[in-house]
């Protein structure tokens, strides 16, 4: 979308199997063997200023300082603190049917990955259900084993990951109720899934996730607290969930205008070809992402750090 935008803010989703095919005066929408199908124009709600650089040096680095915002938009309309609980419309699920789920699994390809092992952790702790991580590319190959009761979360920022949209047919090809958690609305996992999340996270156009990755952490937070609630977790439980999530922009912000000692940091190793990222438990997948952020980053001097004015 981000390629069009400067000239139109309408724009199409063609499914698989559909073209369409454009004239002087018209268009006309079509499957592959002529067709035709109706297709409604849906509105573009990104601004033009959400991918240009805003007057800093790279998109990374704009997007390391949209974070907050980002996470904010994430929680947005979500929370409610005196019922200690999330409001999600999305999921589709009702309290019957998650009360039935007995397995959890969550799927995705690199940063979105990194995401679902943090997922994990709460998930597991608070559900008391199983939950497993898997690799997306791989999941589909392994012949997964769908259950009466299981659940499927799949993860990309761009809702279009080959891999993980190749996962989420198979998983519902088993029979799994699948939910989608999504940056890019009216994307083809987005339509696909039986339910989602939207991150709400904006364009990023860094190669190296930064706000995205940072959102799916948030949204994972709502579903296990929109999740719990539903299950065995108390209102006070829910109630003290509602106000670190709501706290959290609020931190990232706080390191994020702390630059002086991030940019001593960047000052002393940023010359260097080689890290060692060391975590434990939530901080293992962080150290993941870490790992593969700097492989992908652009080379930058130190004084690249800092805001613009």
């Amino acid at each position: 979308m981000a390629a069009i935008l400067s000239h139109t803010r309408d724009a199409i989703y063609l499914d698989d199997g559909e073209m369409v095919v454009i004239t002087p005066d018209s268009w006309e929408t079509m499957t592959v063997e002529e067709v035709p199908v109706s297709k409604e124009v849906e509105e573009i709600s990104w601004s033009l200023g959400e991918i240009e650089k805003s007057g800093f040096d790279h998109f990374m680095k704009k997007e390391i300082f949209e974070q907050p915002k980002a996470m904010r938009d994430t929680l947005r309309g979500r929370l409610r603190l005196e019922e200690g609980i999330a409001r999600l419309g999305g999921p589709n699920l009702t309290p019957q049917q998650i009360r039935h789920i007995r397995r959890i699994i969550i799927t995705a390809c690199g940063t979105s990955w990194h995401a679902a092992m943090i997922g994990e952790y709460p998930h597991r702790g608070v559900l008391r259900d199983p939950v497993e991580v898997e690799y997306a590319s791989e999941f589909r190959y392994r012949n997964p084993i769908i259950q009466d009761g299981t659940l499927v979360l799949v993860i990309s920022q761009s809702g279009e990951t080959a891999d993980t949209l190749a996962a989420l047919r198979e998983a519902k090809k088993k029979g799994a109720s699948v939910l989608g958690i999504v940056n890019v609305v009216g994307s083809t996992i987005a339509r696909e899934s039986d339910g989602g999340v939207y991150i709400h996270a904006g364009p990023e156009i860094g190669v190296a996730s930064t706000k995205a990755f940072t959102c799916q952490v948030v949204a994972l937070a709502l579903l296990t607290l929109w999740m719990g609630r539903h299950r065995e977790m108390s209102i006070t439980k829910g109630q003290e969930m509602v106000q670190e999530l709501n706290a959290v922009p609020d931190k990232v912000e706080q390191v994020l205008e702390n630059e002086g000692p991030i940019l001593e940091i960047a000052r002393a190793y940023h010359r260097h070809n080689n890290a060692l990222y060391l975590g434990r438990g939530y901080n293992f997948p962080v150290a993941l992402e870490a790992r593969s952020s700097s492989r992908k980053s652009p080379t930058s001097t130190p004084r690249d750090i800092r805001p613009p004015r």
